[in-house]
């Protein structure tokens, strides 16, 4: 068989990691575990998303991160989201921690002087102070993983 005459290649399928869509915690107080699944989940595993606390099924109420740990692999939930951000690129952690607040309160600021100039620094305060209260809904929490392709949902 000659050159022209070669078949085509296939291309080998790639085998999709599945997801990993639950995972449970225990809450240290009452020693029982709580299935978290679906956005809940998602939340507790991104450290862009805003999580101080998560819900005990056991206690009915709210609980720190701090005292509960993954039934899996023991480790708190407060160091798991630790871990996690350290994944993410420095840049990005900057962000995270008031970066982007700070670059779009400016933005904002500026723009609100170029529009009002006679009454600058008034406008300027209240551009970046609603600039900054503004970013975190210019990027939400799940957008920035995506974009880095980062899922937390699958990482132990």
């Amino acid at each position: 068989m000659n050159q022209e005459q070669e078949l085509p290649r296939r291309r080998k399928k790639r085998k999709k990691k599945k997801v990993v869509t639950e995972r449970a915690y225990v809450h240290e107080a009452c020693g029982e575990a709580t299935l978290v699944d679906g956005n809940d989940f998602e939340g507790l595993v991104n450290p862009f998303a805003i999580a101080l606390k998560t819900y005990c099924v056991h206690c009915r109420g709210m609980v720190s991160l701090k005292s509960v740990a993954w039934a899996d692999t023991g480790e708190p939930l407060s160091q798991y989201r630790k871990r996690m951000l350290k994944r993410i690129p420095l840049f990005w952690q900057y962000w995270r921690n008031g970066l982007g607040a700070v670059i779009v309160g400016l933005i904002t600021a500026v723009i609100a002087v170029v529009m009002r100039p006679d009454d600058g620094a008034v406008f300027f305060v209240i551009g970046f102070v609603t600039g900054a209260v503004l970013s975190p809904m210019l990027l939400p929490a799940g957008l920035i993983p995506k974009y880095l392709g980062i899922d937390f949902r699958n990482i132990r």
